[in-house]
């Protein structure tokens, strides 16, 4: 009972995460040309990199903010370290596509593909904190904390509708 009781929770948390790192490419490709969609999601594919770079640092942090949470101890040191090592991993992944975006772009996607080029220099900073969210959310996930999700719902409802009324810009 104490199992299912937690997996609605968890679930709704990693779906608004995921609508909140990909609703983007759905109102992109809804309300721009095909071509334009298509340098959108390139430059989108890259930037989910942001997204997955840090995952270790979840993977490794989870059991262990889980332990320490069992034991009554204070994890909060562990929270903050990930949170560093990560914007040290998503500002070196900028600093490569700043650096090096037709590389990146000619080995995934081909020379066709270079009008993207602008978006790609900018999505690993824009993504970034969605980096940090998700560090967050599996913390307190480890912790048994569930409140995370609300502010969650409101930032995912905030984004999309940002997203519909702001999407020329």
């Amino acid at each position: 009972k104490e199992v299912y009781g937690y997996f609605t929770p968890i679930l709704t948390a990693f779906f608004l995460f995921a609508i909140l790192t990909n609703v983007d490419v759905i109102i992109v490709k809804h309300y721009f040309s095909p071509m334009e969609a298509g340098y959108y999601s390139a430059a989108a594919l890259i930037g989910r990199a942001f997204l997955f770079l840090p995952a270790g640092l979840v993977m490794a942090m989870f059991p262990k903010v889980s332990d320490m949470y069992s034991r009554q101890e204070n994890s909060l040191v562990l929270l903050k370290k990930a949170l560093f090592f990560s914007l040290i991993i998503s500002f070196c992944g900028i600093v490569f596509c700043l650096l090096f975006p037709q590389v990146i772009i000619s080995l995934l996607f081909g020379k066709q593909y270079f009008a993207a080029k602008p978006l790609i220099m900018f999505f690993g900073l824009s993504l970034t904190p969605f980096a940090m969210v998700n560090i967050l959310i599996n913390y307190y996930i480890a912790r048994e904390k569930v409140s995370f999700i609300f502010p969650v719902m409101l930032a995912t409802i905030i984004l999309f509708v940002s997203l519909i009324f702001f999407h020329h810009s």
